[in-house]
C-alpha cells in the first residue's frame, strides 16, 4: 500500500533543491506560498510540491 507525503522543492536552472517534506499537500502548498513571499535574492527559480510515495508494510514505512 502506498502512502504519500509531499516534498517542497526549489526548481532552479541547475536542478532541484529539496527544502522539506510535509504530511499533506495543503501544508506543502502553504509553505511554498510563504517561500515565494520571502523570495530568493539573486537566485532565479520556483518552489513546487511533488508527491513522495512511501511503501507501507506491516505498519512501517520504507522509502
Amino acid at each position: 500500500m502506498f502512502q504519500y507525503s509531499w516534498i517542497l522543492v526549489f526548481i532552479a536552472i541547475n536542478g532541484l533543491l529539496t527544502v522539506g517534506e510535509m504530511d499533506t499537500k495543503e501544508e506543502c502548498l502553504n509553505a511554498a506560498a510563504q517561500m515565494e513571499e520571502v523570495g530568493t535574492v539573486g537566485i532565479t527559480g520556483n518552489f513546487a510540491c511533488i508527491p513522495a510515495p512511501n511503501y507501507i508494510a506491516e505498519g512501517e514505512a520504507f522509502e
